[in-house]
């Protein structure tokens, strides 16, 4: 006969063995997969307690023969409260331009003059809202507007084996799939398909400074619909410039 302490303590091993079995049956749910990738980023809490933030973003860009077609480098700037604001700020062609975006409206300025067309504007104004969107990256994910789908543990010819989400918005025709380290649940990757073409973009490089593990550099690759590299198309280097946190 077991000691009764030894005999509970195989009890409760039995149980958690059961139940994980059941959890492995069931599967990860999208929700799950999010959580666990917050958590290996910091926490949700610390990504809430950001109230500012500010890098810079490198992004040097090549055509299919590998000639560099652009070199720039643009200055972004997140603020939290009371609402949140984007700022985006470069020079190109002797020209200083600054976009300020918040939910009420968005402004252009061209060293110093307010600019009117619409069209720029909104060009700019999609730009910050996209790289607001990549780089808070995986806590973005949990916008309530996302369709998120668990796709399962697979094999990623650059990756290897990674948990696969599959993200839709209801107002845009681009499907996302984020690829997740199958073990740390880190945020190693994404495929995009931007109607017709398909882009994989590799995390490569991710600071250790603000405890959010957040990218500091990233290569991107155009890709066919299964995955297989055709070019480099992009590198992108990203630098935190300031952070403040909340102190309660």
């Amino acid at each position: 006969m077991l000691p009764k302490k030894l005999s509970f303590l195989c009890k409760c091993l039995f149980v958690c063995f059961i139940t994980t079995l059941i959890s492995c049956k069931k599967g990860m749910t999208a929700v799950q997969l999010i959580n666990h990738s917050l958590e290996a980023h910091g926490g949700k809490d610390a990504w809430d307690s950001v109230e500012e933030i500010s890098y810079s973003k490198r992004t040097i860009l090549y055509d299919s023969l590998g000639t560099i077609e652009s070199d720039q480098t643009k200055i972004h700037a997140y603020s939290y409260r009371p609402t949140f604001t984007a700022t985006m700020t470069w020079d190109q062609d002797s020209v200083h331009y600054q976009v300020n975006y918040s939910e009420e409206k968005t402004t252009l300025f061209l060293n110093d003059s307010l600019a009117q067309d619409a069209a720029i504007k909104q060009k700019f104004e999609k730009e910050v809202r996209g790289a607001y969107y990549v780089y808070w990256m995986p806590y973005k994910l949990l916008d309530a507007n996302a369709e998120n789908t668990y796709e399962g543990l697979k094999f990623h010819p650059e990756l290897g084996d990674v948990h696969v989400l599959k993200v839709r918005y209801p107002d845009s025709e681009n499907v996302w799939w984020y690829y997740f380290d199958s073990q740390t649940f880190k945020l190693r990757g994404n495929t995009v398909h931007h109607r017709p073409t398909y882009s994989f973009i590799e995390n490569t490089k991710i600071e250790t400074e603000t405890g959010l593990s957040l990218n500091t550099e990233r290569s991107s690759y155009r890709v066919d619909s299964i995955g297989t590299i055709q070019f480099k198309r992009a590198v992108y280097y990203y630098n935190i410039l300031d952070i403040v946190l909340a102190t309660n």
